[in-house]
């Protein structure tokens, strides 16, 4: 493995994210979207949110948002560390965590990567890494990744990963395509890197006015840019731009390094998240993974897991 490769790999992915999620803290609707994500009950731990008292917590690869960190204060975690590449996702977080009511020194900001934590072994009551593994530069980063957050994991304590989609005609066909189609045409990375809510309702008034004028149809455009605001066209960056590795991340890889690693009492997290845009029409099939439509669209659906460290 080629630990300079894995560091750049590393480090250009950081500044996707950064940009990415400066975007969504600064929106109230996609904030308290992703807050709502993190509910006591998703994590299904004895207790709900009282299990989380008294509990020194770690958010790896946490970004800037700090959306888990203040949920994990509001339950009143004894304390919190947070840890991510570089140092330029401080200042924001900082701010983020300060928007949201969390303490001001609750939360101890660290330097690092998640293929090596700078937190001692077997010391974290509640270990989360989320969305960051796929997102590493191979299969044996993602499981150097993995054995890491384990590792500081204290016995008893609980380990949250997730690793988004996997498989279906979106992320094993179309996507995958997307992405590839991303780095060899100029003019579509400069819209999807530039995409937002203006370019976007500028585009729907065009096909409303020349729908008007050349077909005499009346489309309601106003409905229409209802459904797309800067959490749609964060969500579209966050597909595109940086590389992806769900794929490999089926449910059955997740619970071996789940097993591997001494964990027991695995469960496999679901939930039905509540969209205010066109992904709510898309909600329900994400939610019910045994459709058959689910299943040809998502394949294996999103995979994120919670394991208890024995």
């Amino acid at each position: 493995m080629n630990n300079k490769n894995s560091d750049e790999h590393g480090q250009s992915t950081r500044a996707i994210f950064q940009k990415q999620h400066e975007r969504l803290a600064a929106d109230g609707v996609a904030l308290e979207r992703i807050r709502k994500l993190y509910s006591a009950e998703k994590f299904q731990l004895p207790g709900g949110a009282d299990w989380f008292k008294g509990k020194n917590c770690a958010d790896i690869g946490c970004g800037n948002i700090g959306a888990l960190l203040s949920q994990l204060h509001s339950w009143e975690s004894k304390s919190a560390i947070a840890v991510d590449l570089g140092d330029e996702w401080i200042p924001a977080l900082k701010k983020s965590l300060a928007n949201q009511g969390t303490a001001k020194d609750w939360c101890q900001m660290r330097s690092g990567s998640v293929l090596d934590i700078p937190i001692e072994s077997n010391t974290i009551d509640f270990v989360s890494i989320n969305g960051v593994l796929i997102h590493l530069k191979n299969m044996g980063d993602i499981i150097k990744g993995f054995n890491e957050g384990a590792r500081i994991c204290k016995k008893g304590g609980y380990y949250f990963t997730c690793y988004g989609p996997c498989g279906g005609l979106m992320e094993g066909v179309i996507m995958p395509a997307v992405r590839n189609h991303y780095h060899s045409s100029p003019d579509f990375k400069a819209l999807i890197d530039n995409i937002c809510v203006e370019s976007v309702h500028e585009l729907i008034d065009k096909i409303v006015g020349d729908a008007k004028q050349y077909g005499n149809q009346d489309l309601d455009g106003e409905c229409l840019k209802s459904l797309f605001g800067t959490d749609f066209c964060v969500f579209l960056q966050d597909f595109i731009q940086p590389s992806w590795l769900s794929n490999e991340c089926t449910p059955e890889v997740v619970e071996g390094l789940y097993e591997a690693n001494g964990f027991t009492d695995i469960k496999r997290i679901g939930g039905f998240v509540k969209r205010s845009d066109i992904r709510k029409y898309f909600a329900p099939l994400h939610h019910d993974r045994d459709h058959n439509i689910s299943k040809i669209l998502y394949g294996s659906g999103y995979v994120q897991y919670i394991g208890k460290k024995s």
